[in-house]
């Protein structure tokens, strides 16, 4: 019973997380930050793929809701483990360059989150949750709905806190001049 919590917490956490995070890449105000961080990320290249926006925040609020039915889970599951992976890769070739200045995009335009080990740490992570949704799901979902929920409310509440102390972690080294 407790691979079938957990695949089904991971992936009540995994929409909250997806879908909201592509609703933001969504919004008409948000579509400039997004595009201008393409381009920080590409160079001069990037300019001309603002679209990837729309189509990375579509494929975010899709892969989150297929994690909500076991049916659809598996292919939501791969979605978000690609996306994981491209975001991982991004970040850590960011690093690689030497770009500690870097938003890392994942919180939003209003986040000041940057790129570092922290993010890709963060990122790992996110990776195994990802993997728990393979574990076998409930086949009446609802069976054990209450106890995922909770979970999954835990999980967003942990990775809300962890968003927090990377920001107050990067802040401090900034003020340290390291």
């Amino acid at each position: 019973m407790i691979e079938k919590v957990l695949s089904d917490s991971s992936a009540l956490f995994l929409f909250w997380l997806f879908a909201s995070a592509g609703f933001g890449k969504l919004k008409p105000e948000n579509r400039q930050y997004y595009s201008s961080l393409i381009s920080d990320y590409f160079g001069a290249v990037g300019e001309k793929f603002g679209f990837i926006v729309l189509l990375v925040g579509s494929l975010e609020i899709v892969s989150g809701f297929l994690m909500l039915s076991p049916a659809t889970r598996h292919i939501g599951t791969a979605f978000i483990l690609i996306l994981l992976a491209a975001y991982l890769s991004l970040m850590m070739y960011q690093k690689y360059q030497g770009k500690i200045n870097q938003d890392c995009g994942c919180a939003g335009p209003h986040s000041n989150i940057k790129v570092g080990i922290e993010t890709i740490t963060r990122n790992v992570v996110l990776c195994g949750i990802a993997t728990l949704c393979a574990l076998p799901a409930v086949g009446d979902f609802y069976l054990t709905f209450g106890l995922s929920l909770c979970l999954s409310l835990f999980m967003a509440l942990t990775y809300l806190s962890a968003e927090k102390t990377i920001s107050n972690l990067q802040k401090s080294k900034l003020l340290q001049g390291r």
